[in-house]
């Protein structure tokens, strides 16, 4: 006799979740195996409880718990002064000053508050670092990690300033991404370029760290919401070989 539905366990986790799109090597193992075992992943989430929430975030790590060999959450601690940047029209702010420093404290205890969650859920398997200690941590790791943590992105910077097609693709996202915040931005009297720029670059500092984890052979695999699917396809034309990187889009 077959087991009533009314008598199954329910899988929330799996109810909650639904893949709606993946990239590349992501892509063909679904197609292939039905999961991302053999490979871990990663996601880089925002600091902003509204933008993510702590259910989705645990929703989204029970998922890549299951479904990958290792998860790594990385929270946006250094990343999200690329906003404050484009909010405030000031550049030091990335570095300096009370509104940088607080940045800091709120990036600390919001990885401090998913660190938490991920222990209370027993997800063992699942990591949370902040961006700025993931950086520090493949520094120091040997000397050919620290020449990419550190000229790497000196490179994409470069390419940044140089590279048009480079430059208007990082732009176009943004453009498509946050169309209302940048209007906004730029009705209160801000530099439309400078804030267009500062955007891109935080877009930027996404794909390097998706780049830096293929190349560092660490987590090949990125995880997150449907809108990353614009830069992501940018990251994938940095590799030649399309097994190197994969992405895979979740909805809650």
């Amino acid at each position: 006799m077959s087991e009533g539905k009314e008598n199954r366990p329910r899988q929330e986790s799996e109810s909650k979740i639904e893949v709606v799109g993946s990239l590349e090597l992501a892509e063909k193992l679904l197609r292939e195996q039905g999961d991302l075992k053999g490979n871990d992943t990663w996601m880089g989430i925002g600091v902003n409880k509204k933008t993510y929430p702590d259910e989705m975030v645990l929703d989204f790590a029970r998922w890549a718990s299951k479904s990958s060999d290792n998860f790594l959450l990385v929270v946006a601690d250094f990343v999200q002064k690329y906003n404050l940047v484009a909010s405030t029209g000031n550049w030091d702010n990335l570095y300096e000053g009370k509104k940088a420093r607080k940045m800091d404290r709120e990036g600390e205890k919001r990885a401090d508050e998913i660190t938490s969650l991920v222990k209370g859920a027993k997800l063992e398997n699942v990591q949370v670092v902040g961006w700025v200690d993931l950086m520090k941590g493949i520094e120091k790791e040997n000397e050919k990690n620290n020449l990419m943590v550190n000229y790497g992105f000196q490179q994409f910077d470069y390419r940044y300033q140089h590279d048009v097609k480079f430059r208007e693709a990082l732009q176009g996202v943004v453009k498509k991404q946050i169309p209302h915040v940048l209007k906004d931005l730029e009705a209160r009297g801000r530099n439309p370029q400078m804030t267009l720029d500062a955007s891109a670059m935080y877009a930027m500092e996404e794909i390097f760290a998706s780049w830096l984890l293929v190349e560092t052979k660490k987590y090949p695999i990125k995880i997150g919401h449907e809108g990353e699917k614009l830069y992501d396809e940018i990251t994938a034309s940095l590799f030649e070989d399309e097994t190197k990187f994969g992405s895979v889009y979740l909805r809650r």
